[in-house]
Parts: C-alpha cells; sequence; structure tokens
C-alpha cells in the first residue's frame, strides 16, 4: 500500500502540474501549482505513518525527496557536485514493478 501510495502521489503530482500549464484560468493555475507539492508530500506521509509505521527518509534527509532532488539536479551542473541519484521515471518504473508482483 505504501508503494502504490507514493506511485500515486508522484503521477497525482505530474498531473496537477499538467493542469497547471494546460489551465486558462490564473486562478485555476495557481492552485494546481499549490495543489502538486501537497499531491506529492501528503500520500508518501500517510503510507509510511500508517502502513510502514516510519518516517520517511525526506525528514531526516530532505535531498532524498523529489523536490530535494530537483534542486540537487539543478544546481549540480553549476557546482559540479556529480548525478543526483534520484530519477523520477526510474522510480515510477520500479513502484510500477513492485505493485505488478
Amino acid at each position: 500500500m505504501n508503494r502504490a501510495l507514493h506511485l500515486f502521489a508522484k503521477t497525482a503530482a505530474l498531473g496537477a502540474l499538467a493542469a497547471a500549464l494546460a489551465l486558462r484560468s490564473p486562478t485555476g493555475r495557481i492552485a494546481a501549482l499549490i495543489a502538486a507539492p501537497l499531491l506529492l508530500v501528503a500520500p508518501c506521509w500517510l503510507g509510511h505513518l500508517l502502513f510502514e509505521r516510519n518516517r520517511p527518509t525526506s525528514r531526516t534527509r530532505p535531498s532524498s525527496s523529489l523536490l530535494g532532488s530537483l534542486t540537487l539536479s539543478l544546481s549540480s551542473g553549476a557546482r559540479g557536485s556529480g548525478r543526483p541519484w534520484f530519477s523520477l521515471l526510474a522510480d515510477l518504473r520500479m513502484c510500477l514493478g513492485m505493485l505488478g508482483s
């Protein structure tokens, strides 16, 4: 269930970002942009708290979260700190594979 919630969170956040691009109303765009990080984080935290009975890694290591990883990947080119270990597509493939087995 935790993996399913992680997969749902990532696809819902991507959907909210796509909606923000597609919507014509400025209010709708702002609402979709505000909803995206909430949709990304809330289901993952609920999955960890309710099903895994632990705290997400992003609490102690924010760089392991999606937003932290995106920040790292955007800034790594300037600082030359190397390749970030997080890949959204690889993570989605892993979640789908685990749910399928």
